[in-house]
């Protein structure tokens, strides 16, 4: 394994995710004192903070896989272009030369580098930040106290879960946080990662309408390596060469020589 790939060897990127993590552990500590004032201190609180965390988290990381896969469709699509690879592609890919993209793009993706953006904002945000945000810790203590495991930790920040959740009786307090904290969490990195999904295909889309008005602008607008060629320039539209026939570029064609 390459020195590249020891991320956990980057003394940046440690320092990276230490700050994201500081940053994302103080917007809890600010966000759970403003709870504080509706849903009190404790078990509720630990739940809804776990619960926009998750929600970011699956923004985020849908996000960042969405960007890459853009990313690396564009890098593909233009080397299969300048390359000519088109007519290659068909005659490996009957359904077509984008099928061939999509999965040839697919293989370098997951053999590809990861960008250096994508990993920054990746372990910048996802590890660091939300993982400073969300608390596992404190989902744990509020877990213990509200099944009365241990009555001396119903103090400080778990103060408002004994008042709360707590006043249902441990079994269902506890069933019904575990249900809150998971199913809850689920859900939300659920729909975080559909409106990744979304906010990516719309700048892809952007992004791909205006790499298409780009082309149209360029010299290159009239070259069609999968159009119709007549190659003896006789005129017959049965001596042309259309898209859904393979044509080998690297053949030469001897316009002396008649129809074997």
């Amino acid at each position: 394994m390459s020195a590249d790939k020891l991320l956990h060897r980057h003394w940046g990127l440690i320092l990276l995710v230490g700050l994201g993590g500081a940053v994302g552990a103080g917007v809890r500590l600010l966000v759970v004192e403003g709870l504080s004032f509706w849903v009190g201190a404790g078990a509720v609180a630990t739940v809804l903070v776990n619960i926009a965390g998750a929600f970011g988290l699956g923004w985020l990381l849908q996000a960042l896989v969405k960007a890459g896969r853009h990313a690396g469709h564009q890098v593909r699509l233009q080397e299969g272009r300048q390359a000519g690879l088109a007519t290659g592609l068909r005659e490996r890919h009957p359904a077509g030369p984008e099928a061939g993209f999509h999965g040839e793009r697919q293989a370098v993706l997951q053999a590809g580098p990861e960008g250096t953006k994508r990993r920054l904002l990746r372990l910048g945000l996802g590890t660091g930040f939300f993982g400073g945000f969300t608390t596992y810790s404190g989902f744990a203590l509020d877990t213990v106290t509200l099944a009365g495991l241990s009555p001396s930790l119903t103090s400080g920040a778990t103060a408002g879960t004994a008042a709360g959740l707590g006043s249902l009786g441990p079994v269902l307090s506890v069933a019904l946080y575990l249900a809150a904290s998971l199913i809850g969490g689920l859900a939300a990195a659920l729909l975080g990662m559909a409106v990744g999904a979304a906010v990516g295909r719309r700048g892809s889309g952007d992004s791909l309408k205006s790499a298409d008005a780009r082309r149209s602008a360029g010299p290159m607008e009239s070259v069609d390596p999968l159009g119709s060629v007549d190659p003896l320039g006789s005129g017959d539209p049965a001596r042309s060469v259309h898209a859904d026939r393979p044509v080998d570029p690297r053949v030469a064609v001897d316009p002396t020589r008649g129809d074997a």
